[in-house]
């Protein structure tokens, strides 16, 4: 499908993976807008690289974990451009910060005494809670665009945690039956899919790992290295494009899943 002009939303769209997502909707014709929450530099830096491609942008303050704030940031986005054709889900995060701290909350891998309520339900909300209620909010938009698309970012943490920590590996997992209830229930006017990534190099999850972790994954993919976020980007733009492929996962790791 030729996406020229199509209207698209990245959730976490600012920076990191959703940098390169958003950009690589732009270079194929798409106007793209993002959402962010603290990031707004990242953001305007975004902003500012779509337009030299041409293409319209916006950057919308959004709170994944509100529901009322999704709502009021699709509706603006839908609002402002006559509707909405494609939403990537990909804003989440692994490591984050509950309220009245100061910084992410660190959950050893097996550690299940230190992970709280408080910080399970923050995890769950953001990684799993987010997406649907993002999906909710954008599916009479997409319905409506007559090429609406969905595209999930999961992690191949779902499938295999190693060193995750429980909630965040559940949370992405989710993103697998999340992808296959959204695309029966808006079959057939939405198609939606989900990208499972393994490690990205160059994102803040890998900002945080010791190069020995890193050579570990590498160590283990049959391709010898990790994903780059270009990798990713490309393969949300094919699904984003394709006309006959919905309520799939496909995994981009570099072939570490089944090695």
């Amino acid at each position: 499908m030729d996406i020229t002009g199509a209207r698209a939303l990245v959730t976490g769209g600012g920076g990191g993976l959703g940098r390169h997502i958003s950009l690589a909707l732009a270079r194929a014709g798409a106007d793209v807008a993002v959402t962010y929450l603290s990031r707004s530099g990242e953001a305007e830096k975004l902003c500012a690289e779509v337009e030299a491609l041409g293409r319209r942008v916006m950057a919308v303050r959004m709170d994944i974990t509100d529901a009322a704030a999704i709502e009021a940031a699709v509706g603006a986005v839908a609002g402002a451009w006559g509707g909405l054709d494609i939403l990537v889900n990909n804003a989440g995060r692994g490591r984050p910060t509950l309220p009245g701290e100061d910084r992410p909350r660190e959950v050893a891998h097996g550690d299940i005494a230190a992970l709280t309520p408080e910080l399970y339900d923050l995890l769950m909300a953001i990684n799993m809670r987010g997406p649907f209620l993002a999906a909710r909010a954008a599916a009479p938009w997409l319905r409506a665009s007559g090429r609406g698309r969905i595209v999930n970012i999961g992690s191949t943490i779902g499938f295999s945690p190693r060193d995750a920590g429980l909630s965040f590996a559940m949370a992405k997992a989710g993103a697998v039956p999340l992808t296959r209830y959204l695309a029966t229930t808006l079959a057939p006017e939405v198609l939606v899919n989900c990208v499972a990534p393994g490690l990205i190099e160059g994102t803040g999850l890998t900002g945080a790992a010791s190069q020995a972790y890193i050579e570990s994954w590498r160590d283990k993919a049959i391709l010898a290295r990790t994903t780059a976020p270009e990798d990713v980007a490309a393969q949300v733009l094919a699904l984003v494009q394709s006309t006959s492929t919905t309520g799939q996962t496909v995994v981009v790791d570099g072939g570490i899943s089944f090695n």
